[in-house]
């Protein structure tokens, strides 16, 4: 049973948060094989102030809409998170859901 929780910018439509939180599950559905139903997500909302990332480390390029997801998974868990899980839940944090504005 992971627990994932995503951090983003308050403001944000229920929309918006469900279409995040829908990607998360799906790309840890593809990518470690989690079965049907568990899906165990902690969704919070921070101020500006609150939730802070270097627009330009490492050469990235972040907006104010930048999106922290953490995965926690228990120690007795067999599959641990792989590089493709991870660059499937960078690509959902990147990525706009669909059909949701960005604008709160």
């Amino acid at each position: 049973m992971p627990l994932v929780r995503i951090s983003l910018q308050a403001g944000k439509p229920d929309s918006y948060r469900a279409a995040i939180s829908n990607q998360v599950y799906e790309a840890m559905r593809e990518t470690l094989g989690i079965p049907e139903g568990d899906r165990f997500q902690v969704i919070t909302e921070h101020s500006s102030t609150q939730l802070i990332a270097d627009p330009t480390f490492m050469g990235a390029q972040r907006s104010a809409d930048f999106v922290l997801i953490r995965s926690f998974f228990p120690a007795d868990a067999p599959p641990k998170p792989s590089r493709r899980c991870i660059a499937a839940s960078r690509s959902a944090s990147r990525t706009r859901p669909a059909s949701v504005p960005m604008t709160s």
